[in-house]
């Protein structure tokens, strides 16, 4: 049929069809070369709506043609599609946070906090029960301002012929304690835990789960990454076990024995971890950290580890050649502010760049690294050799000034298959 009656056929327009021709996303079935009308057969509708669905999934004309290039699924196709699913979650998680910032920009937030029997009580008036949700936002904005922890569900109450929202709370230390257990508890078996477990959230209470509230329900800028049970309780990372325990030595003043339940919801396998997170480490309570159970895999600290080419080639790149100081530590490249100063103690203090594809970082603490055999450099890439890891660079100019992105790649990344988050490093005049 000519492009017409084609275009007719997948309710589009010519001129869609003749951009993804030029594109190489969908060739005719065939070109007059007398006239140069264009045909195409019935069969190709379902190519061309395949491309509408991952455009409206997301993806870019470039990611489709690579996705369409593969007659079957490879790894370079699971890894585009996975990187779209986290860029998505974590837009719909940024979305979510601004809501509940301008739902609260504006409202009377009469918090009170009442105690009794040594109990403290966070509540809030509530107009009717459909607020309720709005409410308990309203509420746990105000804790985390004021420095508490919330640990118990929300209830909602009947107050004097209206409604108010309740929950208990703690105050939390303003500053942070290290927490340092006897971990050396001995080793018990418990071979239903044995293999990979996805991270579905960190909750403030085990209701929160199921009501699907909690202040970290999402997990850190949604990318929730891999907690794994090795056989015999062997230890990678910051974790280890024993049965009923799962341990966490993090380098960062935690060593604390993290007790467990595993509980059947649906017909799927949950853990729910009283973990001592950071409000713990403030003189709170344990958070609720829920994990799901991917497989019962004995996998060994080698088979789980992520491992990326390392094998480049050495291409110069002018423009990073010199010294970069490190000002900021993000999650996102977006988030990174130039005009703000950042509060956090950074880890990497200094990176340097020479024609060569030799390189020097300086680390708090950890002294110099500049031996070809731990790390060297490529266009878009410093290569850490030790862990395999190929850790891509970036550098963008902002309020006239070059800023470094450089991948973190760590045991996140490595063990727990997060994302990587990003140094930001300035360059030296």
């Amino acid at each position: 049929m000519q492009i017409g009656e084609f275009a007719l056929l997948c309710n589009t327009r010519i001129s869609v069809l003749r951009h993804y021709d030029s594109e190489g996303l969908l060739k005719p079935d065939y070109i007059d070369n007398f006239t140069g009308y264009r045909y195409y057969s019935k069969e190709q509708a379902e190519d061309f709506f395949r491309i509408t669905s991952l455009k409206e999934a997301g993806f870019s004309l470039a990611d489709i043609k690579a996705i369409l290039a593969e007659n079957e699924p490879s790894e370079r196709i699971e890894a585009l599609f996975y990187e779209k699913r986290e860029k998505l979650k974590k837009a719909l998680s940024k979305l979510d946070e601004v809501r509940r910032i301008y739902a609260s920009q504006g409202a009377e937030r009469d918090v009170r906090l009442s105690e009794s029997n040594g109990v403290v009580t966070a509540s809030t008036s509530c107009p009717d029960p459909e607020s309720f949700d709005g409410k308990c936002d309203e509420i746990e904005l105000w804790l985390f301002e004021k420095g508490y922890q919330r640990i118990s569900y929300f209830e909602l109450l009947c107050d004097n012929g209206g409604y108010r929202v309740s929950c208990n709370v703690l105050k939390l230390a303003e500053s942070v304690a290290p927490v340092f257990e006897d971990c050396d508890i001995g080793f018990e078996d418990d071979p239903s835990v044995v293999g990979k477990w996805q991270v579905v959230g960190e909750f403030a209470v085990r209701e929160d789960f199921f009501t699907g509230r909690g202040f970290n329900n999402t997990g850190e800028g949604t990318d929730r990454g891999i907690i794994c049970f090795l056989p015999g309780g062997v230890k990678y990372w910051s974790f280890g076990w024993t049965k009923g325990f799962l341990i966490i030595e993090n380098g960062l003043g935690r060593r604390c024995l993290n007790r467990y339940a595993i509980e059947l919801v649906g017909n799927q396998r949950y853990m729910f971890v009283e973990h001592k997170s950071y409000n713990y480490c403030r003189g709170g309570k344990e958070t609720v950290l829920v994990l799901r159970q991917l497989d019962n895999i004995s996998y060994s600290k080698r088979q789980i580890a992520l491992k990326d080419e390392i094998n480049l080639p050495f291409i110069n790149d002018p423009e990073i050649i010199g010294k970069w100081c490190a000002v900021d530590f993000v999650t996102d490249k977006d988030a990174f502010c130039p005009d703000k100063d950042s509060k956090l103690p950074l880890f990497y203090e200094s990176v340097e760049f020479y024609e060569n594809g030799n390189m020097k970082s300086t680390f708090a603490n950890e002294g110099v690294i500049e031996s070809r055999n731990i790390q060297t450099w490529t266009a878009g890439y410093v290569l850490e050799k030790v862990d395999s890891c190929a850790c891509a660079y970036e550098i963008r100019k902002l309020n006239k000034k070059e800023y470094l992105f450089l991948e973190w790649k760590s045991g996140d990344y490595v063990y727990g298959h997060m994302l990587p988050k990003y140094y930001v490093f300035i360059k030296e005049s």
